[in-house]
């Protein structure tokens, strides 16, 4: 038998067979659990470089999918995770700020922050007015205000402290814009 004939007879055996070969699959899978998985770990070790260069080619051919699909993620973990929403909140304002005073950014936005992400929320819940919602966090709700403004930092280590998460406070928007960057 030649190599196309073995194929043919391969596909049909399969198709006439498909149950049991999956049945035949299960029962192996559920007896050898503990060798497949030692399979796995040690060709991922062994094959580290080839995996990652598959990985960069799918990427490379899929970014427009990718990007896609990370936009998608990322808009509904902001609808849906009010620990994301604040993170990518405190990140964006932290980052905007280092970039308009020219100065760089050496360390991580929680380490400035003084505390675990999930614990200045939980700060910032605790100071929430009436009718205060992660719901109605935004443009037109309320805003996450830095009591003395970033903007009247006059260097670099005073900016890395009006980031900790004792200078932020939940204000209406209105009241926000109207504070602008003045100390109230």
């Amino acid at each position: 038998m030649n190599k196309e004939q073995t194929k043919l007879y391969n596909q049909e055996y399969y198709k006439k067979n498909k149950e049991k070969i999956k049945e035949n699959v299960l029962e192996y899978a559920n007896k050898n659990k503990e060798k497949i998985k030692d399979y796995h770990i040690k060709y991922r070790e062994e094959n580290k470089e080839k995996i990652k260069e598959n990985r960069d080619k799918w990427l490379e051919s899929n970014k427009d999918k990718m990007r896609v699909y990370y936009r998608d993620r990322k808009r509904n973990k902001l609808k849906e995770d009010d620990l994301f929403k604040f993170k990518v909140a405190l990140r964006k304002r932290t980052n905007m700020a280092f970039n308009r005073s020219s100065w760089k950014k050496d360390s991580s936005n929680e380490k400035m922050l003084g505390c675990k992400f999930d614990e200045a929320k939980k700060h910032i819940e605790s100071k929430f007015k009436i009718g205060m919602t992660w719901d109605n966090y935004g443009k037109k709700g309320w805003h996450i205000d830095h009591i003395i403004p970033l903007s009247s930092a006059k260097d670099k280590e005073e900016l890395k402290k009006l980031c900790n998460y004792n200078n932020l406070q939940p204000l209406w928007a209105f009241d926000n814009l109207s504070k602008g960057s003045k100390i109230l």
